[in-house]
């Protein structure tokens, strides 16, 4: 009997070890000598991919995917030798019969603490809690962010916390370098093509639409790993806008914000300028936001090695530190 057997029909099982014997099978159809031989070995072999899928930790339900294949397989055998009974249902039982995989996907079940939390938010939020404090406060004409970037390790290049995404625009991170960096080079992008595609300037809020989403998405369904890493965002939209990004997709328009390690110590200073920011200059900005970090990190003094301060007015510019640590 020959068989048309076409290369695309098993794409779907090009990752599997009994995939690359599939050549060695094909190529032994026309040697069968009755069709129940060709229908025993046929079952035998599909049976053996389903074990390899899941030997090599595919989806389970992947396996079955063969099965418009094995339909096309016997439509052929039809039309040469005749009709033949469906085997669907006997390779499904078969295969069932085989034991589930042990892999998992990845948080595929959330799980609750008896206080009533999600584990893995849980540990996206102590991922950010971890990471480099960032103090950010603003008025309508200007904002500063001034942040902490750890003591400087010898051996070691300092990790960048603090990117410019425009000439009116910052954004500084606290949490995993890859996820922060991901959504830098978000907001670059976003802002380039409104520029340029749309030729006017980006809404601070429409800025992070897809980016909530996928956050957002991320956090209800357990395809993908959340988002680890949440920042502010400084930029200049009829005035100095403050936008902070949290990693389950929140975006809210803030006064001050604190993110990373110790936040909540910075929090309890600014919630002391919270009335007067409207009034203050650049520099009484600046001073706020180093009180705040000075309360957050009392052990540790402060210096140019490890503070950074980015201030937007007209445009972003870096500080220069030595001229507050008097």
């Amino acid at each position: 009997m020959e068989l048309l057997i076409q290369e695309d029909t098993f794409k779907l099982f090009t990752t599997t070890s009994s995939a690359r014997n599939l050549s060695f099978v094909t190529s032994k159809i026309p040697t069968f000598n009755t069709l129940s031989e060709f229908k025993a070995c046929l079952v035998s072999f599909f049976k053996d991919i389903i074990m390899s899928s899941q030997d090599e930790n595919l989806e389970y339900y992947e396996s079955f995917k063969m099965l418009s294949f094995i339909e096309k397989v016997f439509q052929e055998v039809a039309e040469n030798e005749g009709p033949c009974f469906d085997m669907t249902d006997e390779i499904i039982k078969g295969a069932k019969q085989a034991p589930m995989s042990t892999m998992s996907n990845y948080d595929d079940v959330s799980v609750f603490t008896p206080e009533g939390k999600v584990k893995p938010l849980e540990y996206i939020r102590n991922t950010v809690e971890l990471g480099n404090t960032t103090v950010a406060l603003s008025n309508a004409r200007m904002g500063v962010i001034v942040v902490h970037t750890g003591t400087p390790v010898p051996n070691a290049f300092p990790t960048q916390k603090l990117f410019q995404i425009s000439d009116f625009a910052a954004f500084a991170f606290s949490g995993m370098t890859n996820d922060g960096l991901e959504i830098v080079k978000y907001l670059v992008d976003e802002v380039i093509w409104h520029e340029t595609y749309k030729n006017q300037p980006v809404h601070h809020l429409q800025l992070f639409e897809h980016l909530s989403f996928d956050a957002a998405y991320r956090t209800v369904t357990s395809n993908k790993r959340l988002y680890g890493a949440g920042g502010v965002l400084m930029i200049r939209n009829s005035g100095v806008k403050l936008v902070e990004f949290e990693p389950t997709g929140i975006v809210q328009v803030v006064k001050a914000a604190s993110i990373g390690n110790r936040s909540q110590s910075a929090k309890t200073v600014l919630e002391n300028y919270i009335d007067s920011l409207e009034d203050m200059s650049k520099e009484q900005l600046i001073e706020a936001g180093l009180n705040a970090l000075r309360n957050a990190h009392p052990d540790e003094v402060l210096c140019k090695e490890n503070i950074e301060i980015w201030c937007l007015e007209d445009s972003v510019e870096v500080i220069d530190v030595e001229r507050f640590m008097s």
